[in-house]
């Protein structure tokens, strides 16, 4: 082999130190090799440290180089290792290999000769079959059919659902007894863990999926097939139950969890009103009253005001040729309005015609002017019983 002689070196006058740079050691010279230095004379190589240091014997005899040239030379010791090498392998193996010739001459020895037949073994070689299509012991090799899988429609249907019970894929012959809908085929993944077995069936022939599910809980107990909700339009559902999100108003829901029947008890029909945007989120009806009178306000805006009261005076001002007389009275509203409402009046007292009206321009949003004429004349002082009445919004 070529000597080896990349990078330089660095030798000091009476050291046994070789410093190399750019050099690899390790992988191109051995200890024993010959070591030819900046100096041209021959050392041995008695120690490698690493890929840019190792020593040599004797000591460096030249002047010291910080960057010379220098040759590693390789001895005939690897011949005589190699051969080494050989004989304790023969020894260590050389009877079996022997022994392996009378089986025959194979590249790969066949299981009639105690191998696998085998290039390559995985951890299957040692694992057992399954003993049964339900054998679920851990570790064993699946066999085509075992718990179904593999199985096809043909080998694995059956004509009764409730035989359907070992684990895997089945189908439902048509036709077939205690299927989810007579007469219809069914393909069906069944799973079990001691006697608790589940059915999921899928009907064949339907673009969209139409999916029943139901579980036996004892050896032969089967409980009600009940049908799976799908996302689009559901002809199935019969109830709902257990939903833990109300339905919103525009689901047709109520929007709450505590039900129509709740929501419309008379805690949540008569409170606050309150509104956001237009949006009703309070109460249906409020009432209130006051001094001046009584209101109902609704959810949607509407407000109602009334008052009755009595007054007890002569109508002594003139009114007319005809000798009428009248009197303008006022009325503040017991809440005020958003904006102007629509006043009503009425006065009367007891064998008397009285004429009542609102006096023109004069409503605002809490307060009406109002006036009363006794058409049939003065009569001295009177008790005069009025009614109010405003219609209007609250927002």
């Amino acid at each position: 082999m070529p000597w080896y002689k990349s990078g330089t070196v660095s030798v000091t006058l009476n050291s046994s130190a070789v410093i190399g740079a750019g050099t690899a050691f390790i992988a191109n010279a051995r200890v024993g090799d010959a070591f030819r230095g900046p100096d041209g004379a021959w050392y041995e190589v008695t120690n490698i440290a690493s890929d840019t240091a190792m020593s040599i014997s004797p000591n460096y005899k030249g002047a010291t180089n910080a960057a010379g040239s220098y040759a590693l030379a390789p001895m005939q010791g690897y011949v005589k290792d190699s051969a080494d090498a050989l004989r304790a392998l023969v020894n260590t193996y050389g009877a079996k290999l022997a022994a392996l010739g009378t089986t025959g001459n194979y590249d790969v020895l066949p299981v009639s000769k105690g191998g696998t037949g085998l290039t390559a073994v995985g951890t299957a070689i040692s694992s057992d079959v399954m003993t049964s299509d339900v054998d679920t012991t851990a570790g064993r090799l699946l066999r085509v059919g075992d718990f179904g899988i593999g199985g096809t429609s043909g080998g694995m249907g059956v004509t009764d659902a409730n035989l359907a019970i070992i684990p895997g894929f089945v189908r439902l012959n048509t036709p077939c007894t205690n299927a989810p809908i007579a007469g219809v085929p069914f393909s069906m993944l069944v799973t079990r863990y001691n006697q608790e077995v589940t059915q999921l069936a899928f009907q064949e022939g339907t673009a969209v999926p139409v999916v029943f599910v139901r579980k036996r809980l004892g050896a032969t107990t089967w409980g009600n097939w009940r049908g799976v909700a799908m996302n689009g339009a559901n002809t199935d559902i019969t109830s709902l139950t257990g939903l833990t999100t109300a339905l919103s108003t525009a689901q047709g829901g109520t929007g709450n969890t505590i039900g129509m029947a709740t929501r419309l008890a008379a805690a949540a029909i008569i409170g606050t009103v309150s509104q956001s945007g237009g949006v009703p989120t309070g109460a249906i009806i409020e009432r209130g009253s006051n001094a001046n009178g009584s209101y109902v306000k609704f959810a949607d805006g509407t407000m109602i005001a009334s008052a009755a009261t009595s007054q007890s005076f002569n109508l002594a001002t003139a009114y007319g040729s005809s000798g009428a007389k009248y009197s303008v009275f006022g009325w503040s509203f017991p809440i005020q309005f958003a904006a102007i409402p629509q006043v009503f009046c009425s006065a009367q007292t007891a064998g008397r015609l009285i004429l009542t009206g609102s006096v023109f321009g004069n409503p605002t949003v809490s307060s009406h002017s109002a006036f009363a004429i006794d058409v049939s004349g003065d009569a001295g002082v009177q008790t005069y019983y009025f009614n109010f009445c405003a219609i209007g919004r609250w927002y």
